[in-house]
């Protein structure tokens, strides 16, 4: 996920102001990410299905995290 964070960031670097981030599935994973780590570059932020399992081990659902883990 850090390769395609990197990706991200670089693509909002170019246009230099808040941008409306879209996502689905694992996208809508790495939008929620990039969003987390820079709310001030996002305008807007739209998920759809998003797979958000790493939300899980915070929540204490640790069991139901490692069983998506690799």
């Amino acid at each position: 996920m850090e390769h395609e964070k990197t990706i991200i960031a670089a693509l909002m670097d170019a246009v230099a102001k808040p941008v409306h981030l879209v996502g689905h599935s694992y996208g809508g994973a790495i939008m929620a990410r990039v969003a987390a780590d820079a709310p001030a570059r996002v305008r807007s932020l739209t998920l759809i299905e998003p797979t958000l399992f790493h939300l899980l081990a915070p929540a204490g659902k640790v069991k139901e995290h490692d069983e998506f883990a690799l």
